[in-house]
């Protein structure tokens, strides 16, 4: 089943396009999304290397977030090139299944 977060991932993932959203309600990220698929323990999750915002650890820095902790999620007008990212792998092993990545 594919809801307005899913929907709005697969077009910012495919059109190279900033995500905002607020992650587990303790504050707004942005991040470039790289990869949305289900985890090896059955969860959905992204890939992406957070730019700005809150966060528990360093940024910029790639990141797993599980889509059921996040909300109000905004697909920004902002473009990011994603040859730029260094250490991104297609077929993330971290997925069981992947259902939209980027490739280049």
């Amino acid at each position: 089943m594919q809801n307005t977060t899913h929907k709005n991932l697969h077009y910012a993932i495919q059109n190279g396009l900033l995500i905002e959203f607020n992650y587990n309600n303790e504050g707004v990220r942005v991040a470039e999304p790289f990869c949305l698929g289900r985890s090896t323990a059955g969860n959905i999750i992204l890939r992406g290397f957070q730019l700005r915002g809150y966060s528990h650890t360093i940024t910029p820095e790639w990141k797993l977030f599980d889509l059921a902790k996040v909300t109000d999620l905004k697909v920004l007008s902002e473009s990011f090139e994603a040859t730029l990212r260094e250490n991104y792998h297609v077929g993330d092993k971290a997925m069981e299944t992947i259902f939209i990545q980027v490739y280049f």
